[in-house]
């Protein structure tokens, strides 16, 4: 949000805690709330990086734009204003400070699998397929399947698109239906990457009208511009322990870390169309 505010120790220890948990929780909410205006197309971001949900830049393989990110400390322009400063004022600057000064706390979220999707036939509760569906067809999925209801394309306008897994072996894509080990996010600035070795593509399902699923490869930044991204999946034990559970978090600062537990896979689901800084994340 802002940057460094100058406080002191003291000042910060004045505030209860339950009071700075109030106030985190509704500076969140205020910033929830503009990017919904934007994306609404109710307010514009000056900076460009939260553009309107109809905004749509083509994925026909061909270079597209690039927005750029503007992370909470990173000065925007010569007066050293940033998105958050722009449109959010914190209400407690000092809360987390600690000697000379303190930071915001940036506002995330995190959506998971966990207590979704329990299978009596896979006791171990581990994830055994992955596939993405658009908001074109949101009262259809694949059986089976559960939408983890996280925009990969928040604040960046293009194809609402969703992860969806499942633990029920009658429904996974692969027939032993072994649990994955791995996913892998592979970005590039034009065309398609090739899919890694011991990998499968991430699928994308869509319904053709009879209910039967057209399966197909999806660009994660579809209609959104920046870099074309593709999600690979695996079931190779060499990559490691299985996942039980997977997760998408989105922030506004690329450093953001998921719950204790998690792994976050490397690469940003938004990278270079602005909008959240989006990650899948694993545990295992």
């Amino acid at each position: 949000m802002a940057g460094l505010y100058g406080c002191g120790k003291e000042d910060s220890q004045q505030i209860a805690p339950a009071a700075r948990s109030a106030r985190e929780a509704a500076q969140a909410i205020s910033w929830d709330e503009f990017k919904a205006d934007v994306a609404a197309g109710k307010r514009l971001d000056d900076f460009g990086q939260y553009v309107s949900k109809t905004t749509w830049v083509a994925s026909d393989g061909s270079p597209r734009p690039v927005r750029p990110k503007r992370e909470p400390l990173r000065k925007a322009s010569p007066s050293g204003a940033t998105v958050g400063a722009k449109y959010v004022q914190p209400e407690e600057p000092c809360d987390g400070c600690g000697g000379g000064g303190g930071v915001y706390v940036v506002p995330y979220t995190f959506v998971s699998s966990e207590n979704q999707g329990a299978s009596v036939a896979n006791p171990n509760g581990y994830i055994l397929d992955m596939k993405l569906v658009t908001d074109n067809w949101s009262s259809w999925q694949f059986p089976g399947y559960i939408r983890l209801n996280s925009d990969l394309n928040k604040g960046a306008g293009g194809e609402y698109i969703y992860f969806t897994f499942t633990r029920d072996a009658s429904a996974a894509r692969y027939s032993e239906a072994y649990p994955l080990t791995l996913i892998s996010i592979l970005a590039r600035n034009l065309g398609r990457p090739n899919v890694p070795a011991g990998h499968g593509q991430l699928w994308y399902g869509r319904n053709t009208g009879d209910d039967v699923p057209s399966v197909q490869e999806l660009d994660l930044n579809d209609g959104a511009g920046g870099d074309y991204i593709y999600s690979y999946i695996s079931a190779y034990s060499g990559y490691g322990a299985p996942i039980r559970e997977v997760g998408v978090l989105s922030s506004r600062n690329a450093s953001q870390q998921p719950p204790a537990g998690w792994e976050k896979v490397g690469v940003d689901l938004n990278k270079g169309a602005g909008g959240d800084y989006i990650y899948v994340c694993v545990k295992r």
